[in-house]
């Protein structure tokens, strides 16, 4: 799919207001452990005292440091899923439910541990085909992904990014779910486009995360 770097540009706002770093990866966002199933509640993201929790993109970059085979697999998914879920019901009943799927940290960590590595487009291509697990689309997976890598750096070459509905709709795409994996290198190579052309100096997720908020706006 085409995307109008002019329009998207446009649309991320003065360079001189971009968010910075520490803002985009020290923003909390807060989730309640008793709307993910009970048999879960022993993860280390769930367990401990009742009422709500908070999870930022640095506590989730930790984790994903930290992870060294499927073992880890299902603390990581929920950490990141509740951060995404945040304090909805609904959403957290959605994202538990590849948690009954057969071998899901198997599969898990065959595709993300290649994102660990830096290779976002393997990565994709495993989660979306021969690693797919049911019920876990891109719109979640590539926040696996994202986590799973090491935090971007300025003059990182197409680390693995976030791409949900709303960062689809900032890019002016009529598809908001299901990408090829074409469509994510074309969001990839044009998020490394906006970046230089509107500030080289940030890494690329804080152009993923200005994208977010923008696809937000009607």
């Amino acid at each position: 799919m085409k995307i109008d770097l002019e329009r998207v540009i446009v649309r991320l706002g003065a360079p001189a207001i971009a968010p910075g770093v520490a803002e985009v990866r020290m923003l909390p966002e807060h989730y309640f452990p008793h709307h993910w199933p009970e048999t879960e509640q022993h993860l280390p993201v769930l367990s401990g005292e009742p009422g709500r929790r908070e999870l930022c993109r640095e506590d989730l970059f930790a984790l994903g440091a930290a992870a060294s085979g499927p073992e880890d697999m299902r603390n990581f998914y929920v950490a990141v899923c509740a951060w995404g879920a945040g304090t909805s019901a609904l959403s957290a009943y959605r994202l538990a439910r590849p948690l009954a799927e057969p071998e899901l940290e198997e599969h898990l960590w065959a595709g993300l541990r290649r994102a660990q590595r830096g290779d976002a487009l393997g990565a994709y291509e495993a989660l979306s085909g021969e690693h797919r697990v049911r019920f876990l689309g891109p719109a979640f997976f590539s926040k696996l992904m994202h986590f799973m890598a090491p935090p971007p750096e300025v003059g990182d070459v197409r680390p693995p990014l976030i791409l949900d509905s709303r960062v689809a709709q900032a890019l002016g795409w009529r598809k908001t779910a299901s990408w090829s994996l074409a469509e994510y290198r074309a969001y990839l190579d044009a998020a490394e486009e906006l970046r230089a052309r509107w500030r080289p100096d940030l890494p690329l997720d804080v152009v993923e995360y200005q994208l977010f908020a923008v696809g937000k706006q009607p």
